[in-house]
């Protein structure tokens, strides 16, 4: 061996212990300092700063356990992955308080044993959900999978439901909106169960609005991370100012203009309003016997809203896209005999797809709703639709006698508009005041001598729906006196048709629950939370027309299989011969 092939090898000798321990210190270094690149045009795999905050602010341990485990089709396996990699990127910022495990409820238990599992889950609020695919053998299969989680936190626990399940989209969409909600639902549930100092709101009582029983499925949501209180105003000044918001839920009454000038100051001064109002009085146990009368309901707030931007119009809307009431059809003295029939007073609202409070969800139920109009003149006031009918609706004029007997009409006698209609509306903005230039009520309680009075608010907000059952659950009372809460999610009369036929005969799952949170979540807006509902990830679907016949599907699974290992090949054998001409040419040096 010549002296200069020995110096070339020692210095190849040097070159190569140099690499490796420049591969060794950033090995090193990079179990201190995490350095993340995410290259994709959306950022879906970076965290907002809002999560970020979130996450390093933890104070004890936060542990996550998901659910959707086991055997998946590849469409959830990927979902699950995507679950993964949010988590994982979750525990970089949260870092030694905050753990997630994956876990199969399904896994080696007898088929009793499943079932009672899966109704432990199913009672701490997780979905199921039932989905065909195709087995080793190519037979069609029904699995139940959990696509949900529980966080725990300071023996604190919350579920949070992780698929957004359109019946009216693909599984991929599904499963985009699911994936671009992830962040979302996990910070946000992170957030309520953390916070030591809960935002207050409060549920505004006295005028006959709903209570009790009928409030429990969402109250026990709200409660996760807010703190809840029920006040009659009864012309107290200032009694509303130590709250982030509150809710007006189906007033029946009339609100007194004390009452009325005590909400206004709230809102002048930034406070954010639910409002949750029935402009038409129907009473469905009436509707029951056969009929019931549908009358205005008059509670003296119209002007107020009014004044704020909108009106909520005294009709009832019939809606071709409606929810069900199960009818006997077995003659008299006979077992009866049920079946479910489109009720078109039970319309099912389309949420706006762009908006954070209603983004990615499914259709919501509602009973006897009214429509809104909103008003142009307000400039100072920016009016947002986020619940609308169908198009194909009509429009009930009241007073009017609604007859159960309405169920045998056919869809094709009535003329149905074709516009879709306003239903529910967030006002933002500046508001002037219902009691500018009028006289202040009389009747006020106050302990300042001068009341400060504001003509024009600050910058807030509000939403108004025209129903307020949207917010209302059902329940029943057994004669043992036990109260069983129907979830806010779901529709009596659907599961009882379910359950009647031992099977889902129609879906029984709807988005009230979660629009009403998000809506309070919105108003509250703590630490910018509603923002993470605006990230978008674009699903970028294969063109059907070109991979969906079976020449074409198969030309693009060898392009997409054998042209990269073509083009490694090609760049081996050009490595090759470069290295032998480069070497050669050094020899005869």
């Amino acid at each position: 061996m010549t002296i200069k092939s020995k110096k070339r090898k020692k210095k190849d000798i040097l070159h190569l212990a140099l690499l490796l321990a420049i591969i060794l210190l950033i090995n090193i270094i990079s179990g201190f300092v995490n350095i993340r690149i995410d290259l994709t045009k959306e950022n879906k795999y970076s965290l907002s700063a809002v999560s970020k905050e979130i996450l390093k602010n933890l104070d004890d341990m936060v542990y996550i356990t998901i659910y959707l485990d086991g055997k998946l089709s590849i469409p959830y396996a990927k979902f699950k992955r995507n679950i993964k990699d949010k988590l994982e990127e979750f525990k970089i910022y949260g870092r030694r308080n905050l753990e997630f495990r994956f876990i199969d409820p399904l896994k080696d238990k007898e088929s009793e044993i499943q079932n009672k599992v899966l109704y432990e889950l199913k009672q701490k609020g997780l979905d199921l959900i039932n989905y065909t695919y195709k087995n080793n053998e190519g037979d069609l299969t029904i699995a139940t999978i959990v696509p949900g989680a529980l966080i725990s936190y300071k023996g604190k626990e919350v579920p949070v439901n992780l698929l957004k399940d359109d019946p009216g989209l693909s599984d991929e969409e599904k499963l985009n909106n699911s994936f671009e909600s992830l962040e979302y639902e996990f910070i946000n549930m992170i957030r309520k169960i953390s916070d030591d100092n809960p935002e207050k709101i409060a549920f505004v009582i006295g005028h006959g609005e709903l209570y009790g029983y009928e409030l429990e499925d969402i109250l026990q949501e709200l409660e996760n991370g807010y703190q809840i209180d029920f006040l009659k105003i009864s012309g107290q000044t200032g009694i509303l100012d130590n709250y982030s918001s509150i809710i007006i839920a189906k007033p029946k009454y009339k609100f007194s203009e004390a009452d009325k000038f005590v909400i206004d100051q709230y809102i002048m001064n930034g406070g954010k309003v639910l409002w949750l109002i029935d402009g038409v009085s129907v009473s469905m146990d009436s509707l029951i016997r056969g009929s019931t009368f549908a009358f205005i309901n008059r509670l003296n707030i119209e002007d107020q809203l009014f004044r704020y931007g909108l009106r909520i119009n005294p009709v009832l809307v019939r809606d071709k896209l409606c929810s069900i009431l199960p009818i006997n059809i077995a003659p008299q003295d006979q077992p009866p005999v049920w079946e479910p029939v489109d009720w078109l007073y039970f319309p099912l609202l389309s949420p706006s797809p762009a908006h954070p409070v209603t983004k990615n969800s499914s259709y919501i139920r509602s009973q006897f709703i009214n429509t809104i109009d909103t008003l142009g003149a307000r400039k100072s006031v920016k009016k947002t639709v986020l619940l609308k009918t169908s198009k194909r609706n009509k429009v009930v004029k009241v007073p009017a006698i609604i007859n159960l007997s309405e169920i045998n009409y056919s869809t094709s006698d009535i003329e149905f508009d074709t516009v879709a209609r306003p239903v529910a509306v967030l006002l933002e903005g500046i508001f002037e005041s219902n009691f500018k230039n009028r006289p202040v009520p009389d009747n006020l309680e106050s302990g300042e001598k001068d009341i400060k009075f504001k003509d024009k608010s600050t910058d807030t907000k509000m939403i108004i729906i025209a129903d307020g059952d949207i917010i209302r659950n059902d329940y029943q009372i057994w004669p043992d006196e036990r109260v069983q809460i129907l979830p806010l999610k779901t529709d009596k009369y659907i599961e009882f048709i379910n359950n009647y036929y031992k099977k889902e005969v129609l879906p029984a799952f709807f988005d009230n629950k979660e629009f009403i949170v998000d809506a309070i979540n919105y108003l509250t807006n703590k630490q910018g939370i509603s923002d993470l509902r605006n990230r978008e990830y674009k699903l970028r679907l294969l063109d059907r027309e070109k991979t969906g016949n079976r020449k074409n599907r198969l030309k693009w699974q060898l392009i997409n299989t054998l042209l990269p290992v073509f083009l490694i090949v090609i760049l081996g054998v050009f490595y090759n011969y470069s290295r032998k001409t480069k070497y050669a040419t050094t020899m005869k040096s």
